[in-house]
């Protein structure tokens, strides 16, 4: 029988992303050491909860994703990164990634 191992995180952020980032990617290790499989972030956790999300477009957020994404393949874990991003219209979009 195969077991999936889910990571909850619950992890203080704020509106500087590559602080998030840093976050991100000790959290990373961390759940990997303790058996996860799939590491699952708060919502909003890459930009903060905020109303202003400047800079935060997808090319704002591109060296911050690469690098998370970079991190958990070298780990073997998923990743669930739900966040949001202002479009190219000027909306924000309430989304995430899966890495």
């Amino acid at each position: 029988m195969n077991t999936l191992t889910i990571a909850l995180l619950q992890l203080p952020n704020s509106t500087n992303i590559e602080h998030n980032t840093a976050r991100a990617l000790q959290a990373l290790v961390m759940c990997e050491r303790e058996g996860a499989n799939l590491i699952v972030f708060p919502e909003c956790f890459l930009t903060g909860f905020t109303a202003k999300l400047d800079p935060c477009t997808p090319e704002d957020l591109e060296p911050s994703l690469e690098a998370i994404e970079l991190a958990a393949a070298g780990l073997g874990v998923c990743v669930l990164l739900p966040s949001a991003r202002m479009s190219a219209e000027g909306r924000v979009e309430n989304m995430g990634w899966w890495l």
